[in-house]
């Protein structure tokens, strides 16, 4: 029964660690994007439009734990 035990913790280990490193890149990802933006923003000028576009894109994505 110990065995079985520790095989169930291995793996609620594994998924929590999964969990946790797929938070981290979705918080990156969202940040990458809004920081790509203001880039745009300061240093090119930018198709109003497309950027409006983005911006209402990234806004109906699914945020994830932020």
């Amino acid at each position: 029964m110990s065995a079985l035990t520790d095989a169930g913790n291995s793996a609620l280990r594994g998924v929590q660690a999964g969990l946790a490193a797929a938070t981290v890149l979705d918080r990156f990802a969202y940040g990458y994007m809004y920081g790509q933006i203001d880039a745009i923003r300061l240093h090119m000028d930018p198709d109003r439009a497309l950027l409006a576009e983005v911006e209402a894109a990234l806004k109906r994505m699914p945020q994830g734990e932020h």
